[in-house]
């Protein structure tokens, strides 16, 4: 592994960084962005977190599918403004971070690298080192100046990132499951079912259904509008035992509440749920934007009238710090 560029950028109390990772064992680049709170300097380390930053857990955030971590800042910033280290991953293949040159739909559905990707981050910070390369010293640099949990992990996701993070906590796929749902009437709104022909091409290309993402490090997790609950097992869900908080939207325009984040906050036992049922869509919980950009017919930056996105993003954050202090 290694790192190839560090970029910072100061927002207020809480800077952005931003680290390059290389899984020499996968030959995948994993490009990770985080938010903390930040002291002016320090001499041991890349990232200088501030005095007050919590020490004993930790954040990790899994993108939609083809879209980034800095697409959800106002994730980051409200845990890093609490005092918790927050680590999105960019998922390689899918995210734009990479360049669109490397954007692949398929890869939305070459599902089994994204819980990986996670596991290898986890990995590298836990040993607090930057591995030496041709443009870093010889010798390997800590990461931070403090000593962090990263095995006292709450993991955060939305949509394909809510069903990744899940998956690490147990929840296991069977894709055959959503061909046949995807066949039905019922499914005539799912826009998930669109990924069914790439779904169909990433099971030849090196999906194992055996494979095991679990990974003991992730101790409760926060799922928002998740998808492949289409695909997802009920047995592993109810197997579940880590605190789990499923925040959904019913009158959703791209995945139906009731095959997808409504199934997962029934079936899993330890459960709760954070509901929004006045029109909120699917992409309501990216940041606020203003570019055209469409995922299956769907806007990703305009909601529906009367919709104010922000004022869903204070409920959903607040819900969520009261989740992870609970």
């Amino acid at each position: 592994m290694s790192t190839a560029q560090v970029t910072t950028h100061p927002t207020s109390a809480v800077q952005v960084t931003e680290l390059d990772l290389y899984d020499n064992k996968r030959q995948r680049p994993v490009k990770i962005t985080l938010w903390y709170p930040a002291q002016a300097s320090c001499e041991d380390a890349r990232i200088c977190l501030a005095q007050h930053t919590k020490l004993d857990k930790a954040v990790v955030f899994s993108h939609g599918a083809m879209g980034a971590a800095k697409g959800y800042s106002w994730i980051g910033k409200m845990f890093a403004a609490q005092g918790y280290v927050t680590v999105g991953v960019n998922h390689y293949g899918e995210s734009w971070v990479y360049g669109q040159e490397h954007v692949n739909p398929a890869a939305a559905l070459q599902f089994w690298e994204r819980p990986v990707d996670i596991s290898f981050v986890l990995d590298v910070l836990q040993s607090n080192l930057l591995p030496a390369t041709k443009a870093t010293p010889a010798t390997p640099q800590r990461i931070f100046n403090r000593d962090i949990a990263w095995d006292q992990i709450i993991a955060v996701g939305h949509s394909s990132g809510g069903a990744t993070v899940l998956t690490m906590a147990g929840s296991k796929l069977a894709f055959a499951d959503a061909a046949t749902y995807c066949a039905t009437a019922a499914a005539a709104a799912d826009r998930s079912c669109h990924y069914l022909k790439f779904q169909t091409e990433a099971n030849t290309k090196g999906y194992n259904p055996e494979q095991n993402f679990f990974d003991a490090r992730i101790k409760s997790v926060i799922a928002l509008d998740p998808a492949l609950g289409h695909a997802t097992t009920a047995q592993s869900l109810q197997a579940m035992t880590i605190p789990v908080l499923v925040i959904g939207s019913t009158q959703n325009d791209f995945l139906p509440y009731a095959r997808h984040a409504g199934y997962y906050a029934a079936t899993i036992p330890a459960a709760t749920s954070l509901v929004f049922a006045a029109g909120e869509g699917h992409f309501v919980y990216l940041d606020r934007c203003k570019h055209q950009f469409q995922a299956m017919g769907v806007a990703l930056c305009t909601d529906r009238p009367g919709i104010d996105r922000t004022l869903v993003h204070q409920k959903a954050g607040a819900a969520m710090l009261k989740f992870i202090q609970g």
